[in-house]
């Protein structure tokens, strides 16, 4: 079976992005009280401390490291929406008006 996103790709950041995007992107539509920025925030934290868990991983800085990766992945995701998902939004919202 060909899998899309692997465990090993979760150590990188730009696995976690993609996997942060994907899932806010989802969420936010159920989750409207939010702002999908501190979503991406909470997924990011809890993708990065679950593989440190998963990895076995407890080493203090290890942890120290994961909150640090955890900010950037948030912000490459929020990157990715801020370039990708606003223009294709912009453009539905002014075929409508």
């Amino acid at each position: 079976m060909i899998e899309i996103l692997e465990w090993s790709q979760l150590a990188t950041v730009a696995g976690v992005a993609t996997a942060v995007t994907a899932i806010t992107e989802v969420l936010k539509h159920y989750i409207t009280n939010v702002d999908p920025k501190w979503i991406a925030l909470l997924l990011s934290l809890v993708i990065t401390y679950a593989y440190q868990i998963i990895t076995g991983d407890l080493a203090v800085g290890s942890w120290i490291l994961s909150a640090f990766n955890a900010l950037l992945s948030t912000g490459v995701a929020i990157g990715i929406f801020e370039s990708a998902g606003r223009p294709i939004e912009e453009k539905i919202h002014r075929r409508r008006v």
